[in-house]
């Protein structure tokens, strides 16, 4: 009956569209609102859309904000643009893996360890670790990213399992002008720490492609805290028509690196060693009519821990979806995602063999947008999914934005996630447990947006109430995983983007954040704040963050100390082909954790160059 109920609702709302459309005159592009006369394409709707008219939380980070970071990696960059997440860090590079890693991102306090709440994205594929379930973070490098999406709130309307707290879609570089272009990136700084790469791309009329090759390296602030890697990535691009084009694209990334342990309890000899490898091929078309793409994908990887832990884990499948747009103002969204995750483990040192296990998801979803009374903009979606020859979730998406007139809009979203449960927690070693249901989560959320060429604010409200959370339960040797947890967290989250004159930009973010008992590294208040200052071949930027209501525990124990930072970058372009770069992170040398136990880096420096040709 419920399936039937969502199924009628939707023919309803297609039919209730179509009438609509006759009967307003709306003026539209591409089927959009104007909203401002400016568009920003963007993939919340798994198409190009109009930034103002998604009713989520959406944050873009683009192409120069990328190219100028302060940071490492792009998980640090979201955590410094976009308010409501929180990542994890113990050291100067690098995050690591297992029950001490760093890393872990939560959004709106929903993320988990390990850090199955949050789906990130390579160009819409899903990327996480076979057997746990959760993204390498070490593994999603700046370079030749084109754009970052955030989406704050459950989408697995749309991406399916672990898309609860949100999605992160990291895209990598599509538009090459034509001709070749080599650049050389070199830092040095502090602790012996060197980033280095090497890019090279090219356009031939309808072929583009780039490729790319880093490394990164630490001694470390403290000892036994050495960190080594090397990722190699390419990518081609064919356009066979006007319409249709075709991309494969790979990456493998090594990484080394030893866990100092905390200041009470420090380890001498805790080493992790890992590769990483992804590969897909898309062919995606673009008619007047509308867009789509069918990607097939893998992600695989080896792991080898210092107790002995040996895996090899996979994940691959294919995902279809097309839009298309039957009359003026109405848009539908078609897709279907198939996924296998498993892969074997051992230990070599006990010689336990956990075996090798396997499972798959698949599931179709329908999303609908729809223009009427000329400002408004609703959406739903519906989406069956089957989970490991078991249950089939429903998961149901409504949203309504308002555009009162062109510079205020308000908007309200409701969605609900899941997150199924991974193959160590039905399969590997006690307290697994093969009778375990998804976790669920619905999100309810009102947003204002005002928007002016000067200014840009967006506001927030939103609560989410969990369910069905996997927890461990009883004791050993009848410790088992059960479905038994709940949470209902709430918050309030406020961005501001100021551009007074030409060559300076600021932009500053607050949340609040209300997590329940899931406290551990979900601050209660976060603050960043960014200002930048770019004059002919001068750049400046100074970057400052502060967190407090902190806790190294859930149920508000171990509590944090509240810490302010300040990081800068300076930048010059001392002809057309080469750029130095100096950076000072911590000014302040402020002594602080992220993670309890693990103090952060005080004050240090980097300096280094970009040559391009």
């Amino acid at each position: 009956m419920q399936r039937l109920t969502v199924f009628i609702n939707l023919m309803l709302f297609i039919l209730g569209g179509y009438i609509d459309a006759y009967s307003q005159s709306v003026e539209t592009r591409n089927d959009t609102l104007i909203f401002k006369g400016k568009e920003v394409s963007v993939i919340a709707n798994k198409y190009p859309s109009v930034r103002g008219d998604i009713s989520a939380s959406l944050h873009v980070i683009n192409e120069d904000e990328i190219k100028n970071a302060i940071c490492n990696s792009v998980l640090e960059l979201v955590d410094e643009k976009v308010t409501g997440i929180t990542l994890t860090q113990k050291s100067v590079l690098g995050y690591g893996i297992a029950e001490k890693a760093a890393g872990v991102i939560n959004i709106r306090g929903v993320g988990g360890r390990p850090n199955t709440g949050v789906l990130v994205l390579v160009d819409g594929r899903p990327d996480f670790m076979g057997i746990f379930g959760h993204p390498i973070s070490d593994v999603y490098p700046l370079e030749n990213v084109e754009k970052v999406e955030v989406i704050k709130g459950p989408v697995s309307v749309l991406y399916g399992t672990n898309a609860m707290g949100g999605v992160i879609n990291i895209i990598t570089k599509k538009n090459i002008k034509q001709g070749l272009k080599n650049s050389i990136t070199a830092e040095y700084g502090a602790f012996n720490t060197y980033r280095t790469r090497y890019t090279n791309e090219g356009r031939f009329d309808k072929f583009k492609y780039f490729i790319s090759a880093g490394a990164d390296g630490t001694d470390g602030h403290r000892d036994n805290s050495n960190y080594n890697s090397h990722t190699y990535s390419a990518k081609t691009m064919y356009d066979i028509s006007d319409n249709w084009d075709v991309s494969v694209t790979g990456s493998t990334t090594k990484f080394e690196m030893n866990d100092p342990g905390t200041i009470t309890n420090p380890a001498v000899d805790e080493w992790y060693d890992v590769g990483r490898n992804w590969f897909d091929v898309s062919v995606s078309n673009r008619t007047r009519y509308g867009n789509g793409e069918f990607k097939l994908h893998a992600n695989t990887g080896h792991h080898e821990i210092y107790d002995g832990w040996r895996s090899s884990d996979k994940t691959y499948g294919f995902l279809f979806y097309q839009h298309i747009k039957p009359f003026v103002g109405t848009t539908l969204t078609g897709g279907f995602d198939y996924k296998k995750i498993g892969g074997d483990a051992a230990n070599a040192i006990t010689n336990q063999d956990f075996g090798t296990n396997y499972e798959y998801q698949y599931g179709p979803y329908l999303h609908i947008q729809q223009i009427f009374l000329n400002n408004f903009i609703a959406s739903t979606g519906v989406r069956m999914e089957k989970i490991y020859n078991r249950s089939t979730e429903i998961i149901p998406k409504f949203g309504l934005v308002w555009h009162l007139n062109n510079y205020n809009s308000f908007k309200v979203n409701v969605a609900k996630g899941f997150r199924a449960p991974t193959i160590r927690e039905l399969y590997l070693f006690p307290p697994s447990n093969t009778e375990i249901d998804p976790e669920e989560m619905w999100n309810y959320e009102l947003g204002y947006t005002f928007n002016t060429k000067m200014l840009r604010v967006n506001s927030s409200v939103f609560t989410m109430k969990g369910s069905n959370l996997i927890r461990i339960t009883g004791q050993f040797p009848n410790a088992a995983f059960r479905n038994t947890g709940e949470f209902s967290h709430k918050g309030i989250e406020f961005n501001l983007t100021l551009k007074p004159i030409k060559t300076v930009s600021l932009t500053g973010g607050y949340c609040w954040l209300d997590a329940d008992d899931q406290t551990q590294y979900n601050p209660g208040n976060k603050i960043n704040l960014s200002f930048t200052y770019h004059k002919d071949d001068f750049r400046w930027q100074i970057f400052s963050q502060s967190l407090w209501d902190r806790y190294g525990s859930d149920f508000a124990q171990n509590r944090l100390d509240q810490f302010a930072i300040f990081d800068s970058r300076i930048s010059y372009d001392l002809n057309q082909y080469l750029t130095l770069i100096c950076k000072i992170n911590n000014i302040t040398d402020e002594e602080y954790q992220v993670m309890s136990g693990y103090p952060m880096p005080g004050r240090y420096f980097s300096i280094g160059f970009k040559l391009s040709r």
